[in-house]
């Protein structure tokens, strides 16, 4: 039988003769008894359409698609690559992704387009009484994040020990690494003393007086917490004092608002060492200061804040901050040896 040499309707080929409309197609040899009229066969032309993983992993089966006819994409079958999640497909590695469905007009190997799994971390304060969480990030999968501090966060007298995600605790500045889900970082808090407001744990305070030195959050010389002297009333007085043993060096900041009213002397800041001779100092702002102590044994610090007339102005208060303790070091001592002059050696005989 002859070629056809008809043009196949859109999206069609020829298919074959038939001795009648779309009946069976006759074999490529025939033998005609009489006249006869062959009629044309038409098929639809279909697409063999394979997938490529593209760094996945699996295998798929190709898929038929039908000339002229839009075709739904088939979902992935292959196992995303780590830490990335199946974007689409695309006729190229690494291309456009093509949507939903597409009209292929030939055979066609599709591409798997994968995408970085995106994941939120958020900022829980955890019955935190005052300031706003840190803003949440939103970070892909095996990534690195540097844990920000509690910012303005607070809760009641505690201090901030870092972030936990109900496995470990992350302090300020470690790194958290997402993970393949949404996570959410609660703030973690333990009891705050006086030495961690004075930056001083080391050392053990007591404060007294007439009305005892409170934490403040609000001013600080380094910016996280101080203590405060009390609400005095007149001829009163609130003191704050350490214990340090041995001879060396006590620096600290320090600084008072309301020692004065009208241009007069009204309160006085001071500090103490062993009952002595107070040094009074007028401090408006954070100063820094440092006391040498030079005798061994023990030697009590206190520092005080006092009314001495009925008018004050300010804030009316003294603060204190990062108190640092440094012993001296002793002088190294010349090992005796034999033989030296005046030198007496002990040990026994054998």
């Amino acid at each position: 039988l002859p070629a056809c040499s008809y043009t196949a309707p859109a999206n069609k080929h020829f298919a074959g003769w038939s001795l009648t409309p779309n009946g069976a197609a006759l074999p490529s040899d025939y033998v005609v008894t009489g006249d006869v009229t062959f009629f044309a066969l038409w098929a639809t032309t279909t697409y063999e359409i394979t997938f490529n993983a593209d760094g996945g992993t699996g295998t798929m089966k190709a898929a038929t698609a039908e000339a002229g006819k839009a075709m739904t994409l088939p979902a992935c079958g292959f196992t995303a690559p780590q830490y990335k999640q199946f974007a689409g497909w695309a006729l190229a590695k690494g291309g456009a992704t093509l949507g939903t469905s597409y009209t292929f007009t030939k055979n066609t190997t599709l591409y798997a387009v994968w995408k970085a799994n995106t994941y939120t971390v958020t900022f829980d304060g955890n019955g935190a009484t005052e300031g706003s969480v840190p803003a949440a990030v939103m970070s892909v999968a095996g990534v690195e994040l540097v844990l920000p501090n509690a910012g303005t966060l607070r809760k009641g007298p505690c201090k901030f020990v870092g972030w936990s995600d109900g496995k470990r605790v992350y302090a300020a500045g470690e790194t958290y690494v997402v993970g393949s889900a949404d996570a959410t970082l609660s703030a973690v808090w333990a009891e705050f003393t006086v030495a961690d407001a004075l930056n001083a744990t080391n050392l053990v305070f007591t404060t007294g007086g007439d009305v005892a030195w409170t934490f403040d959050f609000d001013t600080s010389h380094d910016g996280e917490a101080s203590m405060r002297s009390g609400a005095v009333g007149t001829s009163q007085t609130s003191w704050i004092e350490t214990t340090v043993e041995g001879a060396g060096t006590l620096s600290f900041f320090w600084k008072a608002d309301g020692l004065s009213y009208r241009s007069k002397p009204a309160n006085y800041v001071q500090y103490v060492v062993d009952g002595g001779e107070a040094v009074k100092v007028d401090v408006s702002e954070w100063t820094s200061a440092a006391v040498e102590i030079e005798s061994a044994g023990a030697h009590v610090v206190r520092w005080s804040y006092a009314h001495t007339r009925s008018q004050t102005s300010g804030a009316d208060c003294a603060w204190l901050d990062e108190v640092s303790w440094t012993p001296s070091v002793a002088p190294a001592v010349k090992p005796i040896v034999e033989g030296d002059e005046g030198a007496t050696v002990t040990g026994d005989a054998e």
